[in-house]
């Protein structure tokens, strides 16, 4: 069976520590007709409204998708990224 992970991450000078983690047993994208890690992001964290795409492709049907949020005058910053699961690792795909 499929499996997906959205995961944010804080990164506070070399130090780094994981604020949510959700898996999802489907891909959980295709309910969204655009944008929709964005979206996602969104609802977990409603108290950022500010994110920068980073990385993949914010559409229905990705497997992978990264967004930033920094901290305005520092080098700090929050990771959001979706990720596709490898079902024989349990490990996320690259």
């Amino acid at each position: 069976m499929p499996k997906f992970t959205l995961s944010i991450t804080a990164h506070v000078g070399n130090d780094a520590m994981l604020i949510c983690s959700r898996e999802y047993n489907f891909n959980r994208t295709a309910l969204y007709k655009e944008n929709p890690v964005f979206r996602m992001i969104c609802d977990l964290m409603p108290c950022i409204d500010t994110w920068d795409e980073d990385d993949g492709d914010d559409r229905p049907g990705t497997s992978y998708c990264q967004y930033t949020h920094y901290e305005p005058g520092t080098d700090n910053y929050l990771l959001a990224a979706w990720n596709d699961i490898d079902e024989e690792t349990g490990t996320i795909k690259l």
